[in-house]
This record gives C-alpha cells, structure tokens and sequence, in this order.
C-alpha cells in the first residue's frame, strides 16, 4: 500500500556504507510513503555517485534536492528538506539506520485512533524508541531509552527544556507543525529538539516505547545514542572532564529556550533586563530572587545556570530578547502540555 501524503526527508553525507539498506526499509514498509526527498550536503565524489545510482534504481519514488556550495550540517540541511517537503505527514530519516517494516503503520494507526485530537490544524510531532546496533547491524542488546535512563511515564513538559529525550531518526511530524516551526532559529542545538520542543508547546507530542527502527552507532555517528543532559553537563564541568564545550552547548540550550518563550507571545516578562549592564543585572536578579519572583519548578543547576546566562550574554546583541523567567515558570500553560502522550 502507498500513501502519498507521506513524504521522507533524507540528510545525505558521505553516507555511501549504509544507505542502500536504510533507502531499502523504507521502500519496503507495509505503508510505503509517496515519496523520499533526499538532500546531499557536499558529499565526496564516490558518495555522491552511489547516492546517484540510487536516484536512478528507484526513479521518481527518490527525488534528490539541489545542494548548495557549502555544507550546511544536519541542522540546517534538515531545515532546508522541510522547507522543500509536501507531505501531509512527513518522517525524518538518518542515512544509516534500518526501519521496521510496520513502522510507518504502527505510526499511521496512532493518528488514526487520535484523529480528533491529531488533525490537520494540529501541530504535532510523533517519535519511538530504537534498537542500539553496531555498524555492521548486529543488535547491541540495549535501546536508545535505556541508554539514556529514559521513561516515558516519567517525563514531563518542563524536562524538554533542559534535554532532549527523543530521536529525529524516529520523528514523524505533521505539515501545520512544519509551517510553524520553520524557518529554525539561530543557534539551535538539533533541528529534532526544536521541533518537539514546539510541538510539545504549540500543538502535541506523543511518544511509544516501542522499537521502530534499527538505530545504527558507528564512529561517524553525529550525535549518537548518548546524548548529555544538563545534569551531565554539570558533572563534567565540576571534574573537568571535557574542556569548554558543554559550556558552549549550554548556552546554545539557553538560547533555544528563549526562541520558544518568542513562540509562545512571552515577549515582555523581564526583557529589560537585558538593556542593562552585567552590575546591574546582579542587583535586579538578587531582588527577583530575595522576593521569590525568580523560582522555578526544575532543576536548581539550571536556576545557577540561568542566572549565569543572564549575566554572560552581551547587553547590545541580546537586549531584544525575553529575559528567562518566562521560560522557567511553566504555570501558564495549559495542563494538558505538562505530559508527553504515551501510546
């Protein structure tokens, strides 16, 4: 069965090992998609001719969009797919991983028993657990979850903001969420939290524990199946295990977080803050904390952190920005967003 209102979109990049057998799953889903859009970003000239012989195997089914001078990496390749994709429905896709043959089925039949809630005005995002396997696709015995102390049951709205616990290998997204997440902001950490992180605001984000793809992990993996938390993050500072990185990371997290608080209209809660130099930025935070205006209902590292943030960013670059408070204090949002949708 073939459902052209599915679309797959593709990042492409020295991916030639692997892709025949990724390309091949998805052709052979129970519910196959209308299409694959596959981008190529300036893969080698070998990559590229395997990537091309593909294009010609599987004729109109494998469009390849027109890549650009310079490398663009996953974020903003997948950011240029979405913009480029038609479909109502459309499923991410790593170049190296192996999908389920019901995948696109198990997902399909989620929407179609939720229909009322999952429809077209809805910006929505769904993603799956996967199995961990080596390069040569030998089951590791472990699951993208497990590996990262992951329950569904457990997670909450507020714990998007300081990790991403899902996959964009695994995300299958709707067309109404691709419109108001896109274009991306600048300085995104991944496209994948981005978007669940306005779906999850904006519209609805839903979960399965179940394993739907084969989550390959090789040396060349970009992020891979242990991905940091904040937690981490600090553990690694206090031991001085990675240099600056996390650092850097840490702020771009920050950054994310304020985009969304953009998205959902909380523009005028402390943005003054920012048009004032770091001395004074000490003094306003000490009185927003002294009377208890500062709280938030997450983790103490990320309130020290946030504050940090606060007093690091420059005033001139940032004074147009909503301060964090509105980002940290999630009372007022609706109820219903304070979980993830488990099926």
């Amino acid at each position: 069965m073939i459902r052209d209102d599915l679309q797959v979109v593709l990042a492409y990049f020295n991916g030639g090992r692997y892709i025949n057998k990724q390309v091949e799953s998805i052709y052979s889903q129970t519910i196959r998609p209308g299409s694959i859009l596959i981008y190529d970003d300036n893969s080698s000239k070998l990559d590229r001719d395997i990537l091309l012989d593909l294009a010609h195997d599987y004729g109109e089914w494998l469009q390849l969009l027109e890549g650009s001078a310079e490398r663009l990496g996953c974020t903003r390749a997948f950011e240029k797919l979405l913009a480029a994709s038609s479909g109502k429905y459309v499923l991410l896709s790593d170049q190296d991983d192996i999908w389920r043959p019901d995948k696109v089925a198990r997902l399909l039949k989620f929407i179609d028993c939720n229909s009322k809630i999952y429809d077209d005005k809805t910006a929505f995002a769904l993603f799956s657990n996967a199995h961990l396997v080596n390069e040569d696709g030998l089951d590791s015995g472990n699951t993208l979850f497990r590996a990262n102390d992951i329950d569904l049951d457990l997670i909450k709205y507020s714990d998007l903001y300081i990790r991403n616990f899902g996959s964009g290998c695994t995300l299958l997204v709707s067309r109404h969420l691709i419109d108001v997440a896109t274009p991306f902001p600048p300085n995104l950490v991944m496209h994948d939290w981005w978007l669940m992180l306005v779906a999850a605001t904006l519209g609805r984000l839903a979960g399965t524990q179940d394993c739907l793809i084969a989550y390959r992990q090789h040396s060349s993996n970009l992020v891979g199946a242990y991905r940091p938390d904040l937690c981490q993050v600090v553990k690694r500072i206090i031991g001085l295990g990675d240099k600056i990185g996390p650092i850097l990371n840490l702020h771009r997290i920050i950054e994310q977080d304020i985009q969304i608080a953009c998205l959902i209209g909380r523009h005028n809660q402390i943005s003054w803050l920012m048009q004032h130099k770091r001395p004074r930025r000490v003094l306003t935070i000490w009185r927003l904390v002294a009377s208890n205006q500062f709280p938030s209902k997450g983790s103490v590292f990320r309130d020290i952190f946030t504050v940090l943030i606060l007093l690091s960013l420059p005033s001139r670059k940032h004074a147009d920005k909503p301060a964090l408070k509105g980002v940290l204090n999630l009372e007022f949002l609706p109820e219903r967003l304070l979980r993830i949708q488990v099926f």
